[in-house]
């Protein structure tokens, strides 16, 4: 009806309107629009208005902001759903005094304000770069039509608990103090609540502040949830990172006073290449939200103090995880939460935080402290470092659990262990590689370390954790211990973490002693002494106990009584040929080519290989890459006690 400008009266009760605009109709003087499904309605412009009826819809919103008081002799707006009816700020105490419930105007608690809008916080204002210790005012402006009746300053430093300030002031400019003893390297967060009289609050944005920080305020030993709060162990592989973003990140200026100028004998620190998969020896610069492998001599419980900077950024970190293992740290000095995707990510996990060895999976990350994430896809993804969000990360991601059973192994060395190493058959696993398939990591130089090797089309993967299908076949996992940590005995423990199904057999084979243990009747096998320079290799075998005992049977039988040459493929051949082998245990062996003269053409092989069998491929070429002549040729294997010779032929 907005062009009927000349209606001074309108009645369209009981339809099924949903909207109505009688913005122009300026000359009414009865309106009743009733009985409709009408939400809002705005009759400020209809200043004429002597009876007004609206009652009966579904209004949320109702604007009579038209100045009309004692003239309306008829107003009616129940059994709507309104809170508040908006009206000149002048005419709120005539409206509350007059049209009430009780004289059948209003529904039961609605009321009449200059705005039934929250207050507007339109400006924020505060210093600048506030240093550690400095109290900071923080300024707020507040728009609202109705008066105010509180505003408040909610602040937290980082990841804590929220504080409230009252914020004085007046004519829309309120003013709140954080002290000092709040404004501390662990940065600041804040948000303001302002609520006018009727009751209606606002909340602003959260806004972070970046606290500044002197050199030598930030210490391994300054920090309540430093990894390192004794510091750094000597003759100890640890990762490191930095809690903040330092004005100058040169590895000589953040370390360079404890440690001294770098020399391999004192100190050394890794930084990895996620691009190569390989570590590049003593960097000079330390990258926010990235961790280091850091080796000292230089003093037990060494404390590390950083120079001049501030809190890393309070509003949030991106860190971009690439395909494949990636070391971060968090750039704040304070725990932080972090629950990644287990169908995406591997971790994170940390080393070194109750023994020489990698932890489980953890789900807060703490200043100085470095952890490793392993990206199962083959896609650059990002993960999001967010103090803001504290309060609303997730426990670690729990998912409904699977039928079928698990054991944990754990390999114990004197100093150096590795526990948390699983195998098993679930509903929602694969034999080949998935998600329940977690990689294995190592330490630098040092390490204890159980692995299974699960081979595939393209490579040989190491992992920590392989669970197959619960399919009721046969399962075998190839599992190697290796340790690089001279004259450690070692151990080798296991424990259910799912119960094992009845009737279930698993043994365990070593194939260096030809030892069978079963594993549900047992729960440990002392290993002794590990030769660093090559694995033990053990079988595990799950299944029916026939199908167990034959499959142990068939493995021990595999395994070389003596060192023998077991021949050549092809044979005669042009021009690569495959020679295999095969060895009673771990040996030092040496495999050459001679020529008919018994003069040597090319050395192969000179080094450690394991137990058990192995190939390795012969181009034709001497030991300067030259192309042999045709003719006949002879394989030599040699271990210092035993010697196997097999004949080839070259034919070109």
């Amino acid at each position: 009806v907005s062009n009927n400008t000349g209606l001074t009266f309108l009645s369209c009760s009981v339809n099924q309107l949903t909207a109505l605009d009688v913005s122009n109709n300026t000359l009414l003087e009865h309106f009743s629009t009733q009985n409709n499904n009408i939400t809002s309605l705005d009759v400020s412009n209809n200043t004429a208005l002597i009876e007004f009826r609206c009652d009966v819809n579904q209004l949320t919103y109702l604007n009579m902001r038209n100045g009309v008081t004692d003239q309306l002799t008829l107003f009616n707006a129940t059994n709507n759903s309104l809170d508040c009816i908006e009206v000149n700020a002048e005419d709120v105490d005539y409206a509350t005094t007059n049209w009430t419930n009780e004289n059948g105007n209003i529904d039961d608690g609605v009321i009449f304000g200059g705005s039934c809008s929250p207050p507007d916080i339109v400006n924020i204002q505060l210093d600048d770069d506030p240093g550690d210790g400095e109290e900071l005012d923080i300024t707020v402006e507040i728009s609202d039509e109705n008066d105010i009746d509180v505003v408040t300053l909610y602040y937290q430093q980082g990841c804590s608990e929220y504080t409230s300030v009252i914020m004085s002031g007046s004519v829309n400019s309120y003013t709140g103090t954080i002290p000092g003893s709040a404004v501390t390297l662990n940065g600041l967060l804040y948000f303001i609540v302002a609520r006018n009289t009727l009751g209606y609050s606002s909340t602003s944005d959260i806004f972070c502040i970046d606290v500044r920080f002197n050199s030598g305020s930030l210490t391994t030993g300054s920090l309540t949830s430093s990894a390192y709060p004794s510091g750094l162990p000597m003759d100890k592989w640890r990762l490191l990172s930095i809690p903040a973003v330092l004005d100058d990140s040169s590895v000589s200026q953040v370390i360079g006073d404890e440690l001294g100028t770098q020399d391999d004998n004192v100190w050394r620190l890794f930084e990895y290449n996620e691009g190569t998969g390989l570590f590049n020896d003593n960097p000079g610069q330390f990258t926010p939200g990235d961790s280091y492998w850091l080796y000292q001599r230089v003093g037990n419980n060494l404390s590390l103090s950083a120079p001049a900077g501030q809190t890393g950024n309070m509003c949030g970190t991106n860190l971009t995880i690439k395909p494949g293992w990636n070391l971060i740290g968090s750039p704040y000095s304070f725990s932080l939460p972090l629950v990644l995707d287990p169908v995406q990510f591997y971790g994170p996990i940390a080393y070194g935080v109750e023994a020489d060895e990698w932890s489980r999976v953890i789900s807060e990350m703490d200043p100085w402290n470095g952890y490793a994430v392993y990206n199962r896809t083959s896609n650059d993804l990002n993960i999001s470092l967010d103090p803001t969000g504290c309060d609303t990360v997730p426990l670690a991601r729990t998912l409904d659990k699977e039928e079928g059973w698990l054991i944990t192994l754990q390999a114990w060395g004197n100093e150096y262990q590795d526990r948390f190493n699983t195998i098993g058959a679930l509903s929602g696993a694969h034999d080949q590689l998935d998600w329940h398939d977690n990689p294995e990591i190592r330490a630098p130089e040092r390490f204890v370390s159980l692995f299974f090797k699960i081979p595939d089309e393209e490579q040989e993967h190491l992992f920590t954790s392989d669970i197959r299908a619960l399919d009721g076949k046969l399962k075998i996992w190839d599992t190697h211990i290796r340790s690089t940590a001279m004259g450690s005995g070692v151990t080798l423990s296991w424990h259910p973490d799912q119960a094992l199904p009845a009737g279930l057999s698993v043994q365990l084979l070593d194939l260096n002693t030809r030892t069978v243990v079963d594993m549900v009747s047992s729960d440990y096998l002392v290993l002794g002494h590990l030769d660093t320079r090559y694995d033990r290799q053990l079988k595990i075998i799950a299944g029916d106990p026939a199908s167990v005992f034959l499959a142990v049977d068939d493995i021990l039988s595999q395994v070389p009584e003596e060192l023998f040459i077991q021949g050549n493929y092809p044979n005669p051949f042009n021009p690569i040929t495959t020679i295999r082998f095969g060895l009673p245990e771990p040996r030092r062996v040496n495999l050459t080519i001679v020529n008919m003269l018994g003069q040597e053409v090319v050395d192969l092989l000179n080094g450690w290989k394991s137990i058990g069998h192995h190939e390795i491929r012969w181009q034709s070429l001497d030991n300067q890459g030259v192309p042999v002549a045709s003719g006949v040729y002879f394989a030599v294997l040699r271990d210092g006690i035993s010697i196997d010779v097999r004949k080839m032929i070259l034919l070109k």
